[in-house]
């Protein structure tokens, strides 16, 4: 997984901003940032993120992580100098933060299943 997740970073798409012209790239600090994110976090976790469907590149150079998982969705978004994730599960709660223990644990409800 890691030399396809490095791959893919370092070839992300390019993106239009909402004047729908080419946005900026993530610079390699915030790909490095990214890598390393997802490196960190459980093995199990990693394995179920497809990086060419889960990766993007967002208009203003972050980089989108995004997991689908019964009914549940989590976005990371990765930039220069920190990341946060925001999450919508199936009981209705939006768990959100900036902390890897925060965003391990809310993967850890959504992948228990």
């Amino acid at each position: 997984m890691n030399l396809k997740l490095e791959q893919h970073l370092l070839n992300l798409p390019l993106v239009l901003d909402d004047e729908g012209h080419v946005a900026p790239s993530p610079d390699s600090v915030t790909i490095s940032r990214a890598k390393e994110l997802m490196e960190s976090l459980n093995t199990r976790f990693q394995a179920v993120l497809d990086p060419v469907e889960c990766i993007t590149a967002s208009p203003t150079g972050t980089i989108s992580i995004d997991w689908y998982k019964h009914k549940s969705f989590v976005s990371v978004e990765v930039g220069r100098d920190s990341f946060s994730f925001y999450a919508e599960l199936p009981d209705g709660s939006s768990p959100h933060g900036n902390t890897l223990v925060a965003l391990e644990s809310t993967l850890n409800i959504i992948f228990k299943k």
